[in-house]
């Protein structure tokens, strides 16, 4: 009678040693979060940004052009949302895939109350470290408090595509 319940231990310790191997092999290809690329662009007043600058809060980052319909019609969506979540820890960050000038006249036109950075081979050359591989504007991508890219848009977004992820990660 000894025998059986050694056996059935052993069995019990090797069931319980290929749980724990295969729980970690699993969690080894479970999808690791994306971290967010460090880069720098100047801001419309020339000034040099790095988007760590922003680290710790929900960063919604926006490549736009002034030449872009779609850009212009979103940006109303990313001011308010600005003005909703910001003091809740929402960063609203544009990257304007322009010249300077058009920008900058741009954003005052439109009163966009978050920075905007800017450059045209800079911009792109950021928005494709972002994944944007195909150079689509309007380009957004959400970044969570840990520096996780945790969404992409390759469209024009409506406060209903964007508000639910703000939320969750706030």
């Amino acid at each position: 009678m000894a025998a059986r319940p050694r056996r059935r231990y052993r069995l019990a310790v090797i069931l319980l040693l290929a749980a724990v191997a295969g729980g970690m092999g699993a969690w080894q290809l479970w999808p690791r979060a994306e971290p967010r690329p460090a880069f720098t662009l100047p801001d419309l007043d020339n000034e040099q940004r790095a988007i760590a600058e922003w680290d710790g809060r929900v960063i919604v980052l926006n490549f736009w052009a002034s030449w872009c319909p779609p850009c212009v019609n979103e940006i109303p969506v990313f001011t308010d949302l600005q003005d909703d979540y910001g003091n809740r820890g929402l960063q609203v960050l544009g990257v304007a895939v322009d010249r300077r000038d058009r920008a900058r006249a741009f954003h005052g036109r439109l009163d966009m109350n978050y920075p905007s950075l800017y450059g045209v081979a800079g911009g792109m050359a950021v928005a494709e470290r972002y994944g944007n591989e195909r150079g689509t504007l309007p380009y957004t991508v959400v970044i969570d408090r840990t520096g996780a890219i945790v969404h992409r848009f390759r469209r024009e977004i409506t406060r209903e595509d964007i508000e639910p992820l703000i939320r969750k990660h706030l």
